[in-house]
């Protein structure tokens, strides 16, 4: 048990969210404020019940203040004063397995919580639990969306922009990109599936790591863009992506996670419109653009709706009907799941929770990719 003193203030933003506060005082007497913002709340109290849990985490994994309480994994992990908002809050403790979304760690962080430094344009993610898909009514929302709790139970970084034509000419000496015209640093597309894991092996032996995926019998050239057919499975004696040490591309469950950044509608804020945190059919002038010119979520990761597509490890295939751990998706392994929309989608393909699908050996000039690696 570990006894934080703390006091949680309320300002509402609008009328059905709500900014809160928490200030903790630890053991040594320091004062840390923690701020989160909570959306789509059906009232204070119920909001409250939400956010305090999260952002209790927040301070506790982010801070590493108090001794042994990162990662919180336990029931009675805090306890507390009386604040301003206790009753209406509820219980203090940090709970078990609810479904609340996952905190980040600090966006413009150099380190994850032990210190390790990450890798430049990274991103550190925890592990948690979440609720994947949409509610029905969602505007825009397919069939295929049916919402799920999903555990992850390891930490992972992802790239906080799309794989750009400039890095991917640092591993490569061919530039594959139908907008190769627009620059460097826009998107690289163009791609199949079988060479995005070219790439992250590529990427996992030029930082010393050991490459995610044995590729064989493969037709075409990953330089080129076009590698196909090929015989894929994941190194290692589990075959699980998520035990993965070297570079990779981000499971379904994973991308949704990030793109959520802890939102819980159609997109990560929507109380901003979409033309400031997307490239769409509607300001794209009909082609990719730089990437990092939107705004950015509120974990710092960029271009997660619009611009490309991006593939995700897993083969497309219906939801499950229960809860999951680490899924890894259950479909036709020749068919994989992509992300985000594009340059070419509308508002309905804009959303955190709209899945695509792709034959993973078809190249266009509207899916590209980003990095993951699991850390802990």
């Amino acid at each position: 048990m570990v006894d934080v003193v703390y006091e949680v203030s309320v300002r509402s933003l609008s009328r059905r969210r709500f900014e809160f506060t928490l200030t903790v005082i630890n053991d040594q007497g320091e004062q840390i404020y923690v701020t989160v913002d909570e959306q789509e709340s059906d009232s204070l109290a119920n909001a409250a019940r939400r956010a305090l849990p999260t952002v209790a985490r927040t301070y506790l994994c982010r801070y590493e203040k108090i001794p042994a309480a990162c990662p919180v994994e336990t029931t009675s992990a805090v306890t507390a004063r009386p604040g301003s908002l206790t009753d209406a809050a509820g219980s203090a403790h940090v709970p078990n397995g609810e479904d609340e979304a996952v905190t980040p760690w600090n966006p413009a962080a150099t380190t994850d919580p032990r210190g390790v430094e990450l890798p430049p344009g990274f991103v550190y993610v925890a592990p948690g639990t979440f609720r994947r898909g949409s509610p029905r009514g969602e505007s825009g929302r397919q069939a295929d969306e049916d919402e799920h709790r999903v555990t992850l139970r390891h930490a992972f970084i992802l790239m906080s922009h799309e794989v750009t034509q400039e890095l991917w000419l640092q591993l490569f000496d061919e530039n594959p990109a139908h907008f190769s015209v627009c620059g460097r640093e826009c998107p690289m597309e163009n791609i199949t599936w079988y060479s995005a894991l070219a790439f992250a092996n590529a990427w996992s032996e030029h930082d010393g790591l050991p490459p995610c995926y044995a590729l064989s019998a493969c037709q075409g050239s990953a330089a080129a863009g076009d590698l196909h057919a090929c015989k894929v499975a994941v190194r290692g004696e589990t075959g699980d992506p998520y035990a993965c040490a070297g570079y990779r591309l981000p499971t379904e469950a994973e991308w949704e996670l990030a793109a959520r950044a802890g939102g819980r509608g159609p997109r990560h804020d929507a109380d901003l419109p979409l033309d400031a945190v997307a490239w769409s059919r509607d300001n794209a002038d009909g082609r990719t653009q730089l990437v990092r010119q939107k705004l950015p979520n509120r974990w710092g990761l960029y271009d997660m709706l619009g611009n490309v597509w991006e593939w995700c490890w897993d083969a497309y295939g219906p939801y499950p009907d229960a809860a999951v751990t680490d899924p890894v998706g259950d479909g036709d392994a020749a068919t994989r799941v992509i992300r985000g929309g594009s340059w070419l989608s509308g508002a309905a393909h804009l959303r955190s929770a709209m899945r695509g699908i792709n034959p993973a050996a078809a190249r266009g000039n509207n899916v590209g990719f980003r990095m993951a690696r699991t850390v802990e």
